[in-house]
């Protein structure tokens, strides 16, 4: 996966050396994860704002045809609502770094979109490579006494999404799809030995609303999210270890400048 995600560094770059537009944006984003147990039941979730800032870059090499690139680096501190192995309620914090390339495709549709300044439908075709670090601080459990060691988890999920864009020709844009993670590596390290879980993709929804001020500046809100499957259990001497079903929910409002 550490291969992977240089080639997709590496196709952005050449990408962005091409670009005959560039935007570059920053932004906060309302961040939700939540796992749950084989009945259903929530196990934890963690909530709080993360932080971005993100280039994208795109190159119309043909009327109907163009290519895209995109790097976002993110981060945060979020709310921690959980509980132990033991079943114990814990509280705490957990540290957010991440980020993602992405490389696209897109085609236009309809005749209308031959003509300068017309309303627009795109379909886009997009890969992408997201790493992030997700480290849960030390605590103790409710009495203020008992201490609860934190961990480290590194994921990186290569995703493919498939969806459709409008552009109008007073500088609204807006677009929605579906994405699905096809392999996603989860490292963490238990009793000095480092594991690795592949909690499984399942298809979730992507959706963002812009509106372009001018040529230069606009604004944007985004949906975006992860699901995935409870992962193939790992055994480290007597103890099992797996990464329950989760979900992750982000809501995104952004400012962008292009040139």
């Amino acid at each position: 996966m550490l291969r992977m995600g240089g080639m997709m560094l590496l196709l952005a770059m050449v990408s962005g050396l091409s670009a005959t537009e560039v935007e570059i944006s920053a932004g906060s984003e309302q961040f939700l994860w939540e796992e749950f147990a084989d009945n259903g039941e929530k196990l934890l979730d963690e909530t709080g704002l993360r932080h971005f800032v993100a280039i994208r870059g795109s190159n119309h090499f043909d009327p109907l045809w163009s290519t895209s690139f995109m790097g976002r680096f993110y981060s945060g501190v979020v709310d921690y609502d959980g509980q132990t192995q033991l079943g114990d309620s814990v509280q705490t914090k957990v540290d957010y770094q991440g980020m993602r390339f992405e490389i696209g495709l897109s085609r236009r549709v309809g005749a209308i979109a031959m003509q300068p300044g017309a309303s627009q439908w795109w379909l886009d075709f997009v890969l992408g490579n997201d790493f992030w670090r997700r480290h849960l601080r030390d605590t103790t459990l409710n009495d203020g006494i008992t201490p609860v060691s934190g961990y480290t988890e590194y994921y990186s999920s290569l995703y493919g999404r498939l969806g459709s864009r409008y552009q109008s020709g007073a500088g609204l844009s807006a677009g929605f799809g579906a994405k699905l993670p096809f392999h996603t590596d989860e490292q963490i390290t238990y009793a000095g030995e480092t594991i690795t879980l592949n909690p499984q993709g399942r298809l979730s929804l992507y959706a963002h609303l812009a509106y372009d001020f001018n040529p230069a500046w606009g604004i944007a809100l985004a949906y975006d999210s992860y699901r995935f499957a409870k992962s193939d259990t790992v055994s480290v001497g007597s103890v099992i270890i797996w990464q329950p079903e989760s979900s992750q929910d982000t809501l995104a409002l952004s400012m962008h400048y292009r040139f």
